[in-house]
């Protein structure tokens, strides 16, 4: 009666890691390209801005990624410890307990 039984990945974490490194490896080398692309030619500042803004935006989607990974993988290896704590306690959540004298929404310790 649990409401998140235990599953097999349907990902292996080595395969996860490989998807991330290769579309990492595809944005560093787009943005290179990108990159190197803006700052060939005449020094107009449109240009210099472009590059520097592709750069950063290199930084943030391998930063993004990166987050995601290690999400997903702290996800995978802990479980969703709260819907499995609640189904196996059974607390009784009344008004008493869930609700500060004001009537908002009050967190259970």
């Amino acid at each position: 009666n649990l409401k998140h039984p235990y599953l097999a990945l349907s990902v292996p974490m080595v395969q996860c890691k490989l998807i991330w490194f290769t579309v990492s490896g595809l944005i560093i080398a787009g943005a290179g390209t990108l990159h190197s692309w803006l700052q060939s030619g005449s020094n107009q500042t449109r240009r210099k801005i472009a590059a520097k803004l592709s750069r950063h935006l290199c930084y943030f989607s391998i930063g993004a990624l990166c987050t995601l990974l290690f999400t997903q993988q702290v996800n995978v290896t802990t479980g969703s410890l709260r819907p499995h704590f609640l189904t196996l306690c059974n607390p009784k959540l009344t008004p008493e307990l869930c609700e500060d004298k004001y009537g908002y929404k009050r967190f259970v310790t």
